[in-house]
Formats: C-alpha cells, structure tokens, sequence
C-alpha cells in the first residue's frame, strides 16, 4: 500500500496549517494500526500462530476397555483445544490408533481446570490447578469412550490420611490405582501409589487402612533395575489393572520429550510386596504406536503432532 506523505507538502501554501496537522495525525494513527495489526499475527514470543501449533501432549494416560479389547487414551491440547487420542492393544507393546475425539467447552470428558491433570483407571481425573479429584458417581458411558466425570471433591478430602503437606494434587505427576495386599496378611483392598518424577519420589497410599501409608526414599526403591531409569524425565504413568482385580498387571511410564515409553509389570500382588518387577529397555513411540492395524512390516507410525 502507498500512503501519502503529506509531510513533504507545503502547508502554507496548499492546506490551512491546522487542516494539514489533523491529516497528519491522522496518517500516523492510521500506520501505527497497521504495525499492530502485522504485529499481532504473531505470539508474544514471536513464534508462529497458536492455529499452526502442533498438538501438545498433557501428562494425562489413560488405559481403560475399549470398543474390541483394551484401549489406551492420550489427551493433548493445542491452544485452547482438547483433544483425546484413542488407541487399541494388538498386544501389551503394539496399539493402532482407533479415534480422535473434540473436546468441547463443558464436555464431561475433560473436567479439570487447566492441561495439569492425571488420571486413574478407577476413573478419578485429578486437577492439579484447583487440587480437586473428579469422579463419575452415577454418570454412564458407552463402552470405548472416555471415561465421563459429574462431580469432584477436595483432594484433602478424598486423600484425608495423608500428612498435610502432602495434601495437594499438585505434588504428583501420576497416581496408578490397583487392588492388592499392602502388607503380609493384611486383605486386598483399594490401593493408590503416586509419583513425583521431578522429585523421584513416590507416595503410597490405602484408603482402607491407613497404617500401610508410606514414602520411598526415590521411585528406583520399587524396581529391581530402577538406577538405570532417569525417573525425573518420566511425564506420565499408566497401568492395564482392572477394578478389584488382584493379578498381574502391566505398567506404562512415558517420556513425552524423547517420545519413549517404559514397560514394567507386576506378577503378584497378594503376598505384600509392593515392589514391580524390573523396568525394560525404552521404546520409541514409533515402535508402538501405529496409524492402524496390520503386519509388522506394513504399519505406520502414527504421528501426534497432527
């Protein structure tokens, strides 16, 4: 665009000196709206526009039935948009994708505050914002979806045994449930373990009976080749437990930077022994995730950032 430069005419002689001010006041007001307009089509930090982001993980997993078997739940955000990537087991290392389902404002799938949350595969979302533990209470869902959340209460409140500094959801990055025996001769009952990777810490918690309440000294205590985990890279943890099952499990740690994800497993948990057993070799996401189903030579990495 061509703007005029009235600045290089004569005032004197073709304009009234206070007709020419107003113009110029003007023709400035006018350029300085359009650097702000150019200006704005960037971010604050000059990056490109939040519609070209690529999606973000949220350090929420979730594993839980699926429409044909077990499926496992990444929940990502871009911008302001909530999305939640749904994958299928082939076995306990391979899942296909299956569906990508939009969170809208309000949608009970996605109750927390803010992109700080986990979530439990006895179905509570923690919001680490507000420190409230969402639940569904008497909300159904059809089978595959997932999990829907209707009320919450105060994490202090649910978790009312723990000390009071360690009241807040805030403190943990992940909390996997399962049914077990805390102790020798003591009976299976509901039991939550969380995990502060920052810290590599871990806090165990029975509802049930709080005398079995009790802290790690670093999360590497609970596996046999923990030291060679960096556990302050882990961003998220799941596990494939079922509700009041007492058998063996598989556990899930994901590293969302390099895009690795951990195995671990549990064979017993009826003899008191909270310990899993070793941690294998990390996997690229590329080596489990698939775009869909098929044989080992024909899958395709599915890509999250799109």
């Amino acid at each position: 665009m061509n703007i005029p430069i009235l600045t290089a005419l004569k005032p004197t002689t073709l304009l009234p000196p206070k007709v020419c001010k107003m113009m110029k006041t003007k023709i400035i007001t006018f350029v300085a709206l359009i650097v702000i307009l150019v200006s704005c089509s960037k971010s604050k930090d000059g990056s490109t526009p939040v519609e070209n982001k690529e999606w973000q993980f949220m350090h929420t997993v979730n594993i839980h039935p699926s429409k044909n078997g077990i499926g496992l739940d990444f929940y990502q955000y871009k911008g302001e948009q909530v999305r939640i990537l749904q994958f299928e087991f082939d076995d306990y290392t391979t899942l296909f994708f299956l569906d990508s389902l939009t969170i809208k404002p309000d949608d009970p799938r996605f109750p927390i505050s803010s992109f700080e949350g986990y979530i439990t595969t006895d179905n509570q979302f923690f919001d680490k914002k507000a420190n409230k533990v969402f639940f569904p209470g008497s909300t159904k869902w059809t089978k595959g979806d997932a999990p829907h959340f209707s009320t919450s209460v105060d994490f202090e409140t649910r978790f009312t045994a723990m000390s009071a500094a360690d009241k807040n959801a805030a403190n943990y990055d992940a909390c996997l449930y399962s049914f077990e025996n805390p102790a020798t001769a003591s009976v299976a009952q509901k039991t939550y373990l969380f995990f502060n990777f920052k810290n590599n810490k871990t806090s165990y918690y029975v509802p049930g009976n709080t005398q079995f309440n009790k802290k790690t000294g670093t999360i590497a205590e609970l596996f046999p080749n923990g030291n060679t985990v960096d556990w302050t890279k882990i961003d998220a943890a799941c596990t494939n437990t079922e509700v009041g099952y007492t058998g063996g499990d598989d556990i899930y740690f994901f590293d969302f930077e390099a895009k690795k994800v951990y195995l671990s497993a549990r064979i017993s948990k009826t003899n008191g022994n909270a310990k899993m057993t070793q941690v294998e070799k990390a996997l690229d996401f590329s080596e489990v995730f698939n775009k869909s189903p098929g044989s080992t030579g024909s899958k395709e990495p599915f890509d999250f950032s799109k």
